[in-house]
């Protein structure tokens, strides 16, 4: 299926994941402004599809969200972040969804690598799983301790 898709740009995902949304919305955005085409395809996350060994070729973490770009020689990019981050570089040269600014640039790269790195892993810890029974009120006043260090710096 992978091979066969008409865009160049493929995003394999599974449904109903947060972790995808992010890309999805900046190849939306992409497509509704230069009219890059993508393709996604739905994985079957209750088989185990990204823990298969031809998933893994592509994927070595075994995750999604991940685009493959068959503009650069099928190219696999792992991680929202870095995904992010490859999009605007190759596919925003109008620097719409991107900054020209390299602070501005520095700044965005900040707020998106704590979302990835600390709010999503903090929401999905805390909601999901609920470590070290840890009440809703603590994880709260965790996520407040977050916010009030990013905003002092």
């Amino acid at each position: 299926m992978v091979g066969n898709a008409p865009s160049s740009l493929l995003m394999p995902s599974l449904t109903k994941t947060s972790a995808g949304i992010k890309v999805a919305i900046l190849l939306e955005e992409l497509k509704e402004g230069y009219g890059k085409e993508y393709t996604v395809f739905v994985m079957n996350g209750s088989e185990r599809e990204t823990m298969k060994h031809w998933w893994i070729r592509i994927a070595p973490g075994g995750k999604v969200p991940c685009v493959i770009d068959r503009d650069q020689g099928r190219y696999a990019i792992t991680e929202g972040h870095a995904i992010l981050n490859y999009l605007t570089r190759h596919y925003d040269p109008a620097l719409q969804y991107s900054f020209a600014d390299p602070l501005e640039a520095c700044a965005a790269e900040q707020w998106i690598s704590w979302l990835h790195a600390g709010l999503g892993t903090f929401v999905i810890a805390t909601v999901q799983h609920r470590p070290h029974d840890w009440t809703m009120l603590e994880a709260r006043e965790r996520y407040l301790t977050l916010i009030t260090r990013s905003r002092t710096g």
